[in-house]
């Protein structure tokens, strides 16, 4: 777990593909559990500490989901910010981004929450192309229109055919090997259940995908 993180993470501890909190809480105590009969006592408590980490950061987001009164936030700090906070990602040297949104925009939910949709978004996106491919270039654009806040996330990998993109926001299901296949579910049910927002996904095989994400103005 050594040198430059690939992925972007809202948590820049984490040095691996970021889905939800959960996510890390599980794949790093799995770390640490094989690491406690190596000769790394440092190792495992390092992860053992990430744990624990993810779990109060788990911790804070229910409870912000939970809140009776939903925060207001601004999504173009929020953009700015996650993007600042990975930095020194590979996949920021592939990243272009276009956040046109007014200072005084505002959306009401989970920031957390919102920040983990484009992290995951943005993931897949660059996961979607081929290992060996030398440029493999991710679009972020956000822009305010009448009603809504449009988010969308591009790539030009491999794409996926009518059913893929069919299956693609359903539990467990991925087209990408090792994978949980719970982040486009995560991302549409959040969007839906967070922000009572609106989930599009177009995709054609080889020439890759754009996902939509309109966030209804209060």
């Amino acid at each position: 777990m050594t040198g430059k993180s690939r992925l972007f993470s809202t948590a820049p501890i984490i040095r691996h593909s970021f889905a939800t909190p959960l996510t890390n809480i599980l794949l790093n105590t799995e770390i640490a559990a094989e690491n406690l009969y190596q000769s790394a006592p440092d190792v495992s408590q390092l992860y053992l500490n990430r744990v624990l980490l993810n779990a109060r950061y788990l911790q804070s987001v229910l409870k912000l989901s939970d809140a009776a009164d939903p925060t207001a936030f601004s999504p173009s700090q929020a953009l700015h910010e996650l993007i600042a906070l990975n930095e020194g990602t590979q996949l920021k040297r592939h990243l272009v981004s276009r956040v046109v949104l007014p200072a005084d925009c505002q959306l009401t939910g989970n920031k957390l929450v919102f920040q983990e949709m484009i992290v995951c978004l943005v993931n897949n996106a660059f996961e979607s192309y081929q290992p060996k491919r030398h440029y493999k270039l991710v679009f972020l654009t956000a822009a305010q229109q009448t009603q809504t806040i449009n988010i969308s996330v591009t790539d030009g990998g491999k794409g996926m055919n009518w059913l893929s993109t069919r299956l693609s926001v359903t539990p467990l299901y991925s087209t990408k090997r090792d994978h949980s296949g719970l982040g486009l579910y995560f991302v549409k049910k959040s969007l839906e259940q967070e922000f009572s927002g609106q989930f599009q996904l177009y995709s054609r095989p080889n020439q890759g995908t754009t996902i939509v994400l309109r966030f209804p103005l209060a």
